[in-house]
C-alpha cells in the first residue's frame, strides 16, 4: 500500500511510481494543461486517463479513447463514451483488450 504525506504530495511523482510499480509502460503525461484536448490532439494521444469528469468528458467528445479512473469525485458520474477503471492493473487489462482488437 502506498502512503503519501499530503503537505508535499506530488501527483506526477506518485503516478509515475504507481506505473513503475505495476510495470505499466507510458510515453508521457499531460498535467496542468489549460486545454488538455488541444494538447492531446497536437501530440496524437490515443488513450487518455484521468479522474476529473470535465477532462474525461471533453476527451471523449473529441473522439479520444478515454478511461475515467474511479474516485470519490466521480463516483456517480455516468457517460457511455467513457470506460471506468478501478486501479492501474484494471486499466492495464482494459488497454490489453484494446490491443487484442486492433
Amino acid at each position: 500500500m502506498i502512503q503519501f504525506q499530503i503537505d508535499n504530495f506530488d501527483v506526477e511523482l506518485a503516478t509515475k511510481n504507481c506505473l513503475k510499480d505495476n510495470n505499466i509502460q507510458y510515453y508521457g503525461f499531460i498535467m496542468n494543461a489549460q486545454d488538455k484536448v488541444k494538447v492531446a490532439i497536437e501530440n496524437n494521444i490515443d488513450i487518455f486517463i484521468d479522474d476529473a469528469i470535465k477532462n474525461c468528458a471533453n476527451m471523449a467528445e473529441a473522439g479520444i479513447k478515454t478511461f475515467i479512473m474511479d474516485s470519490i469525485i466521480n463516483l456517480n458520474y455516468q457517460n457511455d463514451k467513457l470506460a471506468r477503471v478501478y486501479s492501474w492493473p484494471h486499466l492495464y487489462q482494459e488497454i490489453s483488450k484494446l490491443k487484442e482488437v486492433n
